[in-house]
Formats: structure tokens, sequence, C-alpha cells
């Protein structure tokens, strides 16, 4: 009986630490700014809707650890918005700084990155028209 509850107290624990350290699987909305800033904490999965046809910078997403991965889905609100990465982004194709985002009211762009060696190793897919 011991036996069994050491296992029950074991699993608990590591539910308890999971709990803690996984970030939650929803995506989480960010604020649309000219600094658009994301805290993985709060979900590696994350969306903006951008509202005014600007360029914008995207901070580095903080709380990263190596090994994570995260998406951001990018939509048109009002078209022809760019969208600057940071120096750490480094874009697949040897692309990086000022992204080209699909440009047509409504549209939805996708940026991709796994994050290692201190680097957002990403690709972009563009034109994912609903």
């Amino acid at each position: 009986m011991q036996g069994i509850k050491k296992d029950i107290d074991l699993a608990n624990r590591i539910r308890a630490i999971h709990a803690h350290t996984d970030p939650p699987k929803a995506f989480q909305e960010l604020t649309d700014a000219p600094l658009i800033s994301w805290d993985v904490s709060n979900g590696l999965s994350a969306y903006v809707i951008l509202t005014g046809s600007v360029t914008r910078g995207l901070l580095a997403p903080t709380n990263v650890e190596d090994g994570d991965f995260g998406t951001l889905k990018i939509e048109q609100g009002m078209g022809n918005d760019t969208l600057t990465l940071p120096g750490s982004f480094n874009v697949v194709n040897g692309g990086a700084g000022a992204v080209t985002l699909t440009a047509a009211i409504g549209s939805i762009d996708i940026i991709s990155w796994v994050y290692t060696d201190s680097k957002f190793w990403t690709t972009i897919g563009l034109n994912f028209t609903p």
C-alpha cells in the first residue's frame, strides 16, 4: 500500500511541475502596437490582428527556452501592413528583417519558429485566405 501512495504522490508532483512549466495551449491574443510583444509563458501560439496600414516591429518573444517552438498568426485588418522581425530571427531562404505580408484585407500569414542557440529559426507561410 505504501508503494502505491508514493507512486500517486510522485504522479501528482509531476503534474504540478508540468502545470507550472508548460505554457497554455490556447492561442493568446497579442495587442496591435508599433512594437508587438509576446510573452511565451502565456502561450507558444499567438495571433494578432493588424488594424492600421503602418510598419510594426515584433519584439523577440520573452521567457523562451532552448527547444521551444511558436506560431504567430497574423491577420490583415486594414491591409498593406508590414512587420519587422528582431535580429534574433533567422528566416528561411536567407530572409531577415522586414517580411512582406499578404496585403489583402482579411488575409492571414503565419510565422513559425523554433528557438535554439539564442536564435529563432523561422519560416513564414503567406496568404492563408479564409
